[in-house]
């Protein structure tokens, strides 16, 4: 399941030249494909419905505009605001986070 957060980082990083309804009908068709993992029945349910939720974080922070990434103090930024060296930073820092969880 950790490869909807690769697949997700990798569209956003490839959809700045498609236009903003191509980006919109993708975000939409991903968002279905999310939901229906949760219906699926398996023996790891609860560990699929956290990376789902997770995934849809994600994709929610980086599609959606939203004006306040962090609404519980509004103290961090939108991805707008960010420099090309934070989005670097922040997408190196969920890789190694990635990573990491799959070695354990």
């Amino acid at each position: 399941m950790n490869d909807c957060i690769d697949t997700i980082l990798d569209f956003y990083n490839r959809s700045k030249a498609n236009s903003p309804l191509y980006r919109e009908i993708w975000t939409g068709s991903y968002l279905v494909k999310l939901m229906e993992k949760i219906d699926k029945k398996d023996y790891e349910k609860e560990q699929k419905i956290l990376s789902v939720r997770n995934c849809l974080i994600l994709l929610i922070n980086l599609f959606f505009g939203i004006k306040y990434p962090d609404h519980y103090h509004a103290m961090g930024k939108s991805v707008n605001e960010l420099s090309i060296e934070e989005k670097k930073q922040i997408f190196e820092l969920l890789k190694a986070e990635i990573n990491n969880k799959k070695l354990n």
